[in-house]
């Protein structure tokens, strides 16, 4: 604390120095566990109290957090987006340093439901390949998502390795298709058994979710066509990651979270209430969402 401590902070400030800077070397790796507070009091000769004050500023900007009954820990880095334009999930994460990965849940052809026929604008019961991934970031679980196509549009879909492949990416090599207009359609959630397992949280945790539609087109050399496709996202609202996405249907979609971070608790009673009063909000606007 040499630096601080020549500059006449408060021990409180300096100590928050200390263990920030820590933070940021790595010293104090994300996820791992600080030193309980008698042992902090006894590194740095100072009261619990003034510890306390020190942790309180580190927690207020999100490098700590406390979980119950286990002590104070390192939060890793969030995942962040600005929602304005068309993005890639996979892209995304990497612009984050982080490497991302896809485990596929399913890949099926079904027939469409009346909500995604709308969305999609085909009859209900028109065939569509259904497409379900969990997208995480390293070991971090982020989202879980549906996404649906008509499968007449996009011939072969169902035999691609998503895995291996990126959507967005099939969607413009193989198929032609280019992202034009987009909707959104953004709900506060509560996290389902199914989808709390998957992202590593428990039942019940606050989420939004993000249905949106997606106008594609294809451009010949004498011609040029548009298709419609859709997807649903829930996410986290700590995190504005939603995905590579073409539209999932309101019953289904994809949740995310944040790697390794929580939001403020809050009680199940208010909780619920979230879920039961949902404010949704809607934009309509060139290139935005993500893919």
């Amino acid at each position: 604390m040499t630096t601080a401590a020549a500059s006449g902070l408060p021990l409180y400030r300096q100590i928050e120095a200390d263990l920030r800077d820590r933070i940021r070397r790595g010293v104090l790796q994300p996820g791992g566990q600080v030193a309980p507070e008698p042992e902090l009091m006894a590194e740095y000769g100072v009261s619990r109290a003034t510890v306390r004050q020190a942790l309180a500023g580190l927690l207020a900007e999100g490098l700590l957090e406390i979980r119950r009954g286990l002590g104070t820990y390192v939060v890793a880095p969030r995942v962040e987006h600005t929602i304005g334009g068309f993005y890639s999930f996979s892209r995304e994460i990497e612009r984050h340093g982080l490497e991302p990965r896809t485990t596929v849940l399913g890949l099926w052809k079904e027939a469409a439901a009346e909500p995604v026929a709308e969305a999609l604008r085909v009859a209900p019961g028109t065939e569509v390949v259904a497409l379900r991934r969990l997208r995480l970031a390293g070991a971090d679980p982020l989202v879980v998502e549906t996404s649906q196509l008509p499968a007449a549009r996009f011939p072969g879909l169902e035999t691609v390795d998503f895995s291996q492949a990126r959507l967005y990416d099939t969607l413009m090599n193989t198929y032609g298709c280019h992202p034009t207009r987009a909707r959104e359609t953004f709900e506060p959630v509560l996290l389902t058994v199914d989808e709390a397992a998957l992202l590593d949280q428990r039942r019940g945790e606050p989420a939004l979710r993000v249905d949106a539609s997606r106008s594609t087109r294809t451009t010949c050399r004498s011609s040029s066509a548009e298709a419609r496709s859709a997807a649903t996202a829930t996410a986290i609202p700590s995190s504005c990651a939603t995905d590579d996405q073409i539209r999932g249907p309101p019953d289904t979609g994809t949740r995310a979270r944040p790697p390794a971070t929580r939001s403020p608790r809050r009680s199940m009673r208010s909780r619920a209430r979230a879920a039961r009063r949902p404010q949704p909000g809607s934009s309509s606007r060139p290139p935005s969402a993500s893919w």
